[in-house]
């Protein structure tokens, strides 16, 4: 069920393709995609934002530890059957492989051509971009700071992140006289041999690992004590890579709001208000919701937040709600009139993980803390979508830390 790009969707598109290299849909044919593949409320894109939690709570944009283990035995078999370097091969099996990864409610596709793509929610566009700016800043000042105290002109920093993560272009053009070496696999980490003055992990240590494939497929549900096994193990591996004076750097998310607060919105146009009533018909909100014809709503800062953050829309789950109705034609009093599903709402795997940085990370490094708020550093990214008389937490946490 592909949805007819409003004028705000096409100008968001036009002004924001060179940052996630989104295809445009009257190129889909061209690059071999199925236009069925993308769902209403996403663009088709070539990178991808950093981490979304995907159903089962590893991240969307990857096929990491907690989606191996839901994996039936066939479809475990053939996904270690395929050359992930043969274009061809992939482009051929494409539509099984598409199947699959939208079985386990991930944003990863493969066109006809073999080439790997991602589907980005659109009210995440802006906000993953102000995201990479927030902590391409963060991360610049550090790198400064620190080649100034070890007076080195030319830094070997490591990363540790997924190849399509856009972080990677951001900090390659902002760190050009700097040499950056990607991790995007537990495997490099363990073969590597040079020293490194930095490593920075742009997103929780959690997150980082559950992309990863380690150990070989088991078929063992994965447990929180196992996953902080594996942190602490990654923690010990960067240690062991960094020089004496060297620093590792680690920025994260906050969680959804904490407490019982609610925020008056105003949507600006029905578009948005129609989006926000649909993701409340499907996921179990912490309330029910009703259009209001002067478009103000009262919201639930945690319902708020999500939706803002890492709503994305499913279409099997749409099909579902909708029959075979497309968004596009129902009232908001038709959409009012809808059932609930109150399908539970995607969550990361640990919940404030910063709580378990400590034990983590302290054992190798003497760490620092400090909390960020990207809305004093400019414009919100929903300000041309909604007015709010509430301020909604966007700290970001930084954590430094120099080996002992």
């Amino acid at each position: 069920m592909q949805e007819r790009q409003s004028p705000r969707q096409s100008k968001q598109l036009d002004h924001q393709d060179t940052f996630f290299r989104l295809i445009n849909p009257e190129e889909y044919a061209r690059y071999g995609i199925d236009p069925q593949d993308v769902p209403i409320g996403t663009f088709a894109a070539e990178d991808h934002p950093s981490f979304l939690p995907s159903r089962l709570g590893g991240n969307a944009y990857g096929l990491g530890l907690i989606e191996q283990t839901a994996l039936s035995r066939a479809d475990t078999d053939f996904l270690q059957s395929l050359d992930y370097q043969d274009i061809v091969e992939l482009g051929q099996h494409s539509k099984k492989l598409n199947a699959i990864y939208h079985k386990l409610g991930l944003l990863i596709r493969f066109s006809l051509t073999g080439k790997r793509y991602f589907l980005i929610p659109i009210n995440l566009v802006a906000h993953s971009l102000q995201n990479i700016k927030v902590k391409g800043d963060e991360i610049e000042e550090l790198i400064l700071q620190h080649a100034l105290e070890t007076a080195t002109e030319r830094l070997d920093i490591g990363l540790l992140t997924a190849g399509h993560d856009l972080i990677v272009h951001e900090l390659t053009a902002r760190l050009s006289s700097h040499r950056i070496f990607l991790f995007d696999t537990m495997d490099k980490i363990r073969s590597w041999r040079l020293s490194l003055d930095i490593v920075i992990i742009p997103k929780d240590i959690f997150e980082y690992l559950l992309e990863q494939q380690l150990p070989k497929v088991t078929k063992s549900p994965m447990t929180q004590r196992r996953l902080i096994n594996y942190a602490g193990y990654l923690a010990g591996k960067i240690y062991d890579l960094l020089e004496s004076n060297g620093k590792l750097v680690m920025l994260g998310n906050p969680g959804s709001p904490k407490g019982d607060q609610f925020c008056q919105v105003r949507f600006k146009n029905s578009e948005e208000m129609k989006f926000f009533l649909l993701f409340s018909h499907i996921y179990k909100t912490k309330r029910k919701y009703e259009a209001k014809s002067n478009r103000e709503l009262e919201i639930h800062t945690s319902d708020l937040h999500y939706y803002l953050n890492r709503f994305a829309f499913s279409e099997p789950h749409l099909k579902r709600l909708l029959d075979q109705k497309k968004p596009e034609q129902l009232s908001t009093e038709e959409i009012n009139k809808l059932p609930h599903l109150n399908l539970r709402l995607p969550q990361a795997f640990i919940r404030d993980p910063a709580k378990k940085w400590k034990s983590i990370i302290e054992i190798y490094f003497d760490s620092s803390y400090r909390q960020r708020d990207p809305a004093k550093r400019g414009r919100q990214p929903w300000q041309d979508r909604l007015g709010l008389d509430c301020q909604l937490p966007e700290s970001l946490f930084v954590l430094v830390g120099r080996p002992r």
